[in-house]
């Protein structure tokens, strides 16, 4: 598994994604348009992905934090983040958060935070209740992924991709707290303040499904753009046995310019690469010579009878010739490089 950036996903592209930060320095912003501001010099050093936010072995003031609900009211959510800490327990269970938010409007927020057993993931209701998943074991100074997703009715905690618990929960707080997103603290109030490094930190409203967790921890396709079609010079390569057979079905009106060019070592063993439009069609009666594999690129509208077709590919008319051909009788088609007085000659020829 290779971790990957958000930004290096079609995840950045989401709709629902209202925030994203790449914390390479506190103005890393890369969706959402929402600065951090920097609370008691978080320092930025080397992370998972390029830097990530430093709070510091020991921490107890820094932190990166917005007043700022980010438009997340309680409803479908998600947070996701990479840590890497020395301290794998909070024994005082005061659920120092690496990431959260809340918004006072329904005094309800979310929360990746540390608790006596490890990470686990929240929702929590201003006044009314904390409700938590189950807390998944902290590796020591090695970096991994939380997430945390509510879908309107359940709070799922992921660490690593994989799921570890799933909690109910339901309804709105009562006028506590203030708005805020954060990083490395609580976003509720002041304190509740983490140690260690958080890097490629994300808020969403929406549930991300497992899929899209997959995608972030490295175990989908991190492309964001769509798969490129190829282009009609795009090459295919073949290799032809002696008893490979094709014919290359050409029409005789169809028009190759000088400027077609195809590259070929001629020797028996010689191999080079092809590019057959998708026209082209191949007769069983063709045979091809023992270990030549052969490359060449046609226009995508050659069509004519098989059965008239002779295939010349050879450099030279005189002495040393190699040629590749379906043999028969009418009409030919002459690929050569070698001609009287060096000319390069790429024609079809009537021999009727």
């Amino acid at each position: 598994m290779a971790a990957v950036e958000l930004g290096s996903t079609s995840l950045i592209n989401d709709a629902n994604l209202i925030a994203y930060y790449k914390l390479s320095d506190v103005n890393d912003v890369q969706a959402g348009a929402r600065t951090l501001t920097n609370e008691n010099s978080v320092a930025f050093n080397a992370g998972q992905f390029n830097n990530a936010a430093d709070m510091g072995a020991s921490n107890t003031n820094k932190a990166l934090y917005r007043n700022d609900a980010a438009t997340i009211d309680g409803g479908n959510a998600s947070l996701n983040c990479w840590i890497k800490t020395s301290t794998t327990t909070d024994a005082a269970g005061d659920h120092n958060s690496y990431m959260a938010q809340y918004n006072i409007s329904t005094d309800t927020g979310y929360n990746i935070f540390i608790g006596a057993d490890g990470v686990a993931g929240a929702r929590l209701k201003g006044n009314v209740a904390w409700n938590q998943t189950s807390q998944a074991t902290i590796p020591s100074a090695t970096w991994f992924m939380a997430t945390v997703t509510y879908d309107g009715t359940n709070v799922r905690f992921y660490k690593d991709a994989v799921l570890i618990d799933t909690v109910a929960s339901s309804g709105n707080g009562t006028n506590v707290g203030s708005n805020g997103i954060s990083i490395g603290r609580r976003a509720d109030r002041t304190g509740d303040i983490i140690s260690g490094l958080v890097d490629d930190a994300s808020f969403f409203t929406k549930a991300l499904s497992q899929s899209e967790i997959n995608v972030l921890f490295g175990l989908g396709s991190p492309s964001v753009s769509p798969s490129a079609s190829p282009s009609p010079s795009s090459s295919a390569s073949r290799s032809l046995s002696p008893s490979a057979s094709a014919s290359a079905s050409l029409s005789p009106s169809a028009s190759l310019s000088p400027s077609s060019s195809a590259s070929r070592s001629l020797s028996p063993s010689s191999s080079a690469s092809a590019s057959l439009s998708p026209s082209a069609s191949l007769s069983p009666s063709a045979s091809l010579s023992p270990s030549a594999s052969a490359s060449a690129s046609e226009s995508a509208s050659a069509s004519a009878s098989p059965s008239l077709a002779v295939y010349v590919d050879k450099y030279s008319t005189t002495g040393n010739a190699y040629t590749d051909k379906y043999p028969d009788t009418g009409n030919a088609y002459v690929d050569k490089y070698t001609d009287t007085g060096n000319t390069y000659v790429d024609k079809y020829k009537d021999f009727g």
